[in-house]
């Protein structure tokens, strides 16, 4: 089940139309906003209620896990937290990361432990406050889960849990903004999916230049150059290049034309 979960996950395309990953467990809620009174639990065994992660500022990474996985949860981790170190920006700052706990088994202990471990592995400062494993009831979990259009099932045999391997972005307000899959994300995504999902909250100028320029393939599972806009911005570069060489050209043989009739003077004098 682990194995053909990671497959489908990995290989599977997004139907351009219903916005569904066949046979992989998601169906894509783009526009949508994920549930915001459902209560978990944090690492310190408190109450949080999911909407007090989106604090209409930073956009938040979302991703679904158990602690006892035996593969997928620790691939999924394993990329975010990779894609994390990557990028220079710290959870806790610009944006946050969510990683919820699919099973009812798991417990803020467990939560903690897997906190400290992948905060070492990323090894930012003050990302403490920025990325929350949290644990809760079945319901409210299947709510939340529900809500962003996240599948799951558990296989009661194996006691393990069949499910895509995704990281969902949302923005500051809750609303799901994209879909990232695999067990690898590239840190190029993640930043510009990151951007993206703020609308217009974080980043700087070369980040929305990027977005003005880059689109969200499907197919790809990536953010690929729009193909017309590159044209046109190579094209505009050109012009811009040639006038520089034709506007210093120029100037340089006024330069020599008035410094050519002075000499003419001169001698004449």
């Amino acid at each position: 089940m682990v194995l053909s979960a990671i497959c489908s996950a990995a290989s599977q395309p997004v139907d351009a139309v219903t916005g569904v990953l066949r046979r992989a467990g998601i169906t894509e809620r783009l526009g949508e906003y994920i549930v915001t009174d459902a209560v978990l639990l944090d690492e310190d065994g408190r109450e949080v209620v999911i909407g007090s992660f989106f604090d209409g500022d930073r956009p938040v990474l979302l991703n679904f896990v158990y602690h006892t996985c035996p593969m997928l949860c620790s691939m999924v981790l394993e990329a975010t937290t990779k894609a994390a170190a990557e990028i220079d920006w710290t959870p806790g700052d610009e944006y946050r990361i969510v990683s919820i706990s699919m099973s009812d088994a798991d417990t803020p202990e467990s939560a903690s432990r897997q906190k400290a471990k992948y905060l070492d592995k990323l090894g930012k400062p003050g990302a403490d406050d920025g990325w929350h494993f949290l644990t809760g009831e079945a319901d409210q979990v299947a709510r939340i889960a529900g809500s962003v259009g996240f599948e799951y099932e558990k296989d009661e045999g194996s006691g393990e849990y069949g499910h895509a391997a995704v990281v969902i972005l949302l923005s500051p307000t809750g609303k799901v903004s994209r879909y990232l899959y695999g067990i690898s994300y590239k840190p190029f995504d993640v930043r510009a999916g990151l951007v993206e999902a703020s609308e217009g909250n974080v980043g700087n100028v070369v980040d929305r230049l990027i977005m003005f320029c880059f689109l969200y393939d499907p197919a790809e599972g990536s953010y690929v150059p729009q193909a017309w806009l590159a044209m046109r911005v190579a094209g505009g570069l050109t012009i811009l290049l040639l006038g520089s060489f034709i506007g210093l050209f120029w100037i340089r043989e006024r330069r020599n034309s008035r410094a050519a009739a002075r000499e003419t003077e001169s001698n004449a004098a």
